[in-house]
């Protein structure tokens, strides 16, 4: 899709904990992958889809969602 991601290895920073932690507090979800798809045109939405199996689920409508956070 060419799609431009923005991926942090929490495990190969030095604040990758902190980072973790701070996810969790956004996302309640305390797994990796955490994947956000932030839609630019929906305001304050933390664009938080999950894991893998949520971004699966949407896989219909991953392009939209895509275009619409300018990744595509």
């Amino acid at each position: 899709m060419g799609a431009k991601p923005y991926i942090v290895e929490l495990d190969q920073v030095d604040d990758g904990a902190q980072l973790q932690d701070a996810l969790y507090e956004i996302s309640q979800q305390s797994t990796v992958p955490n994947i956000f798809i932030r839609d630019s045109g929906k305001g304050g939405d933390n664009g938080h889809i999950g894991g893998n199996d949520k971004l699966q689920a949407k896989r219909a409508e991953l392009p939209k969602l895509l275009k619409n956070a300018g990744a595509i």
